[in-house]
């Protein structure tokens, strides 16, 4: 890889990348790396640049980068960051015959079609769910709603019946307590009508 396809991978300057080919940096590099007539870099060279440059994105010092590095070499370089990806549009570009093309557009256009009609069915279905279940809750509000009325007429016409009744209760009430006081005393007088008083707690 040449120096100019490396720093467009590495996203650094060729000035950058000559420097550090050349200084702290080059005794983990591949001789080719690291200059002469031809500068060629291989994958390995370009991972190891890499991991320097993130490292120095995050301002860790050189003397730990250095250890880093020679960790990794001894392990036969584990632990490097994969390599970059071609920058857009840098790739190796696949040429297939126009008619293959517009097949293959024709076919997923086609695809995509099926795709929207499903999606369209499933919509309206599901449209017609909602319906029917706001349908059935509506009936079940107003179904509530009438047993409510309902509910409020029969305990209204209780209440007026209870009020009936204990009207009716107090009136005959007085009825008997007038019988009686009229009974004693004609029968005994206030003497009589003393005691029935006394004997009934009042």
């Amino acid at each position: 890889m040449k120096t100019l396809d490396a720093a467009k991978r590495l996203n650094l300057a060729t000035s950058t990348l000559r420097l550090w080919t050349r200084g702290e940096w080059k005794d983990y590099l591949s001789s080719t790396a690291q200059g002469g007539r031809r500068r060629d870099f291989t994958e390995l060279d370009v991972r190891i640049l890499q991991f320097i440059a993130d490292e120095k994105a995050k301002n860790v010092p050189a003397e730990e980068i250095h250890i880093a590095l020679r960790a990794m070499r001894s392990d036969e370089w584990k632990g490097l960051p994969q390599l970059p990806d071609s920058p857009a549009g840098e790739g190796p570009v696949s040429m297939i015959p126009r008619e293959a093309a517009e097949s293959r557009v024709e076919e997923m256009r086609k695809r995509y079609m099926r795709e929207i009609a499903q999606l369209e069915d499933d919509i309206e279905e599901l449209e017609h769910k909602l319906d029917t279940e706001r349908e059935a809750h509506n009936d079940t509000r107003d179904r509530m709603q009438g047993e409510l009325v309902k509910l409020e007429r029969e305990a209204g016409e209780l209440r007026g019946k209870l009020d009936t009744l204990a009207q009716q209760d107090t009136r005959q009430t007085r009825l008997w307590l007038a019988v009686i006081v009229g009974a004693l005393l004609a029968a005994g007088g206030i003497g009589a009508l003393v005691a029935f008083l006394l004997s009934s707690g009042g």
